[in-house]
């Protein structure tokens, strides 16, 4: 009976062992494996430590201020000698192509023109703006004109005239303007009394306006010769005595009740005054203005000169101009 028994603890005895060494339990370590081990903890725990004494250092930026840092920006703009260009401008560039087709008949000859129209021909400008407070503002102008085959050139002798490769300057002027005192104008531009005589509110003005001679250039035809025609023309007898343009320095009034004051002094001993209003009634609309000019041109040369208009909430309007020299 005893030999069975211990023939059976061996047998255990004996299987126990691979069972557990399959099953992954203890082993022997060496100790030089247990120091490699703790020595690469020790590493680890070293830069961790350094990690975070470096973050401990690092300072937090704070949040940027923007209105701050804007006034301070201004603050040393205004310590600087030189400023950038004024940011708020308004600038606006603008033109027109006017061409136009013109039959004419003197009762001896017809003709057709293809016309760059004189009334208001081809043209590019640019204009600045800059409104400094609310009181001030100031501002300045160039436009320029090209008149291919003029319509106040060309006649039956000759259909091209008045050609021009070049640009004409038609305004070339800077301006101060205070709401309360009003507007003053210096450089090249229209006078006072430039387009005091053409006030039109029917909105025909280029097909209809009061300067006839602008149409064209055309010699009178002489009855007393065959195909003979005079050495006058049409635009030689024929003004409506409006202003021009001319280098000057100007001025306008603010409106008071519709009705402002403009004065020129201009190159050529050049002055004139000017009287506008401009109004509505109701849905009525009225403008007017009259203007007196005084030049010495050999003897001194006067001129007055007025027109008027106006227009009803239903389109049926008046226009009447008249003048002296």
């Amino acid at each position: 009976m005893k030999k069975i028994l211990s023939t059976a603890a061996s047998l255990g005895f004996c299987l126990y062992l691979p069972v557990a060494a399959l099953a992954g339990g203890p082993t022997a370590t060496s100790p030089d494996s247990i120091s490699r081990e703790l020595k690469d903890l020790r590493t680890q725990l070293a830069n961790q430590r350094a990690e975070i004494d470096m973050l401990k250092n690092q300072k937090v930026a704070a949040p940027v201020d923007l209105a701050a840092e804007q006034n301070r920006l201004d603050a040393l703009e205004k310590e600087n000698w030189v400023h950038a260009a004024k940011k708020k401008v308004d600038v606006t560039l603008y033109g027109q192509v006017n061409k136009a087709v013109l039959f004419a008949d003197d009762g001896h000859d017809d003709d057709v023109f293809f016309v760059d129209n004189a009334i208001s021909g081809t043209r590019l400008g640019v204009t600045a703006k800059s409104k400094l407070n609310d009181e001030f503002s100031t501002g300045a102008q160039m436009e320029f004109e090209w008149t291919q085959n003029n319509s106040s050139a060309v006649s039956m002798a000759s259909d091209n005239e008045g050609d021009s490769e070049n640009a004409a300057k038609r305004q070339m002027k800077v301006w101060g303007q205070s709401q309360t005192a009003g507007k003053l104008t210096l450089g090249h531009g229209s006078v006072a009394a430039d387009g005091i005589a053409q006030i039109d509110l029917s909105g025909t003005s280029i097909a209809g306006r009061t300067d006839a001679a602008n149409g064209a250039a055309f010699l009178f035809f002489d009855q007393t010769g065959p195909g003979a025609y005079s050495s006058l023309k049409v635009k030689d007898v024929i003004s409506d005595l409006d202003g021009a343009r001319k280098d000057h320095l100007r001025y306008d009034s603010p409106a008071f009740f519709g009705v402002t004051l403009s004065g020129t002094t201009a190159e050529g001993d050049y002055n004139d005054v000017a009287v506008g209003y401009n109004s509505k009634f109701g849905e009525t609309k009225v403008q007017a203005g009259v203007a007196y000019t005084w030049e010495p041109i050999g003897a001194v040369d006067n001129i007055v000169v007025g027109s008027a208009s106006v227009l009803l909430p239903f389109g049926l309007n008046f226009t009447a101009a008249a003048g002296e020299k």
